[in-house]
């Protein structure tokens, strides 16, 4: 039996039936470091061995999801598994760190910089399926004004949000990530699942979720407000001139 339920699947195919371009996604893992043991992550793991790939609890279960989701998208989004030591030189192209790691290609495998580190079930899995929408269609639900305003970025810009899968408010930080990359070349967006890498996610200061930090020196919590958002970025591209 499948992660999916036969429920959600036929609700997924009916979302994904106007998918219009071909799109890929590329899934870093290691096969021998998979855990079997679906159980609790104990959160002080050493981050160093679980980035490598010395051990990996969720990347089995990461990968079924991904597995079951580009099944019903009908051949328009690829999934392609690659393994982060053995094919480092892919992971270094797509700056890929840690595991399990999702990297979305857009049309003609177009890198709009968008990045999820974890798993993405619980309230996150919205965030893959709408990723996978925006990207087929080459469109995303920003609106025209922010669009606009996020035209002046012209450095580069990483954006890093925080979540984890219980987190209701998450997936509008993220998804607002992921679009503003997909709007603006200079810009890259990671989801990062805070639970799997706490060493990363303690780094930063993150005691709740979600938390974003752009470029290591403009951050905040919540799920703010769009502008909000935009302005945030347009923050960090004036400190990065």
């Amino acid at each position: 039996m499948g992660i999916i339920s036969d429920k959600d699947k036929a609700q997924l195919r009916k979302m994904f039936a106007d998918l219009q371009h071909d799109i890929k996604l590329l899934y870093f893992t290691n096969p021998e470091a998979a855990s079997h043991d679906h159980g609790h992550h104990h959160e002080h793991e050493d981050e160093h061995n679980h980035e490598h790939g010395e051990h990996c609890h969720y990347c089995e279960a990461t990968q079924e999801i991904l597995q079951e989701v580009t099944g019903l998208t009908d051949g328009k989004a690829r999934l392609e598994i690659y393994d982060i030591k053995r094919d480092a030189a892919v992971a270094q192209k797509y700056g890929i760190d840690k595991i399990p790691a999702t990297v979305f290609l857009g049309e003609d495998d177009k890198d709009f910089g968008i990045r999820f580190f974890g798993i993405p079930s619980g309230y996150e899995f919205a965030t893959l399926v709408e990723d996978i929408v925006d990207l087929s269609k080459g469109s995303n639900r920003l609106t025209s004004a922010a669009k606009a305003a996020i035209e002046k970025v012209d450095r580069d810009i990483h954006i890093q949000v925080f979540i984890t899968p219980t987190c209701p408010y998450c997936p509008k930080a993220a998804r607002m990530g992921h679009q503003l990359a997909m709007e603006n070349e200079h810009i890259r967006a990671d989801v990062i699942e805070a639970i799997e890498f706490p060493d990363l996610a303690n780094s930063y200061g993150v005691y709740g979720v979600p938390k974003t930090v752009i470029n290591g020196n403009v951050e905040f919590e919540g799920a703010v407000p769009e502008k909000d958002f935009v302005n945030y970025v347009l923050e960090a591209n004036n400190k990065a001139r």
